[in-house]
């Protein structure tokens, strides 16, 4: 399995028999892997249930992405954000698949409440950014954050985003390289 360590983090993309499990148990999936079962925790005011709104994600597009991508399934998969010292999740991070006619890609992340505000998401971006732009198809890099929410506005506008666009609630931010 692929794996991307950083500085205090490492980043493990799931392949399709990790994501199918962690559909049906985030403890298990963990336990599979040798790491600390989590009791993960996310705090969205804008979206109350987000924890199923990624079990959806998993279902409806990862996994069917992964199973008719496998050579490229890191692209389509959900990436674990691991603690390395404690050998625990803290989030998570993805990308939208390959880049599009434009060359853009599309990321997500979220972390852990419990781990908020010590870095890790800046990190974990930085670290996706950096292997999204080993491919040289990728022209640039896109994310969206609610406009309520600063804290991952700040992962951004620390990994070099600017923000291009506000939609309502959504803020737009771009990344070129």
């Amino acid at each position: 399995m692929k794996r991307i360590d950083c500085r205090r983090i490492s980043l493990l993309p799931l392949d399709h028999a990790h994501l199918t499990l962690l559909l049906e148990s985030r403890a298990a999936m963990e336990r599979s892997l040798g790491l600390t079962v989590s009791n993960f925790e996310v705090h969205c005011d804008f979206l109350p249930d987000f924890l199923g709104e990624v079990d959806v994600a998993l279902k409806d597009f990862m996994i069917p992405k992964v199973a008719e991508n496998p050579e490229a399934y890191e692209w389509f998969t959900h990436w674990l954000i691991i603690h390395r010292e404690e050998n625990i999740t803290v989030g998570g991070i993805g990308a939208s698949g390959l880049p599009d006619e434009a060359g853009q890609v599309m990321i997500g992340y979220f972390t852990d409440q419990k781990y908020e505000g010590r870095g890790f998401a800046t990190e974990a971006v930085e670290c996706v950014k950096n292997w999204l732009f080993k491919n040289p198809d990728v022209k640039a890099i896109r994310a969206d954050t609610p406009t309520e929410h600063f804290g991952s506005q700040k992962v951004l506008q620390k990994n070099g985003f600017g923000e291009v666009e506000r939609d309502g609630e959504i803020v737009k931010w771009i990344l070129e390289r």
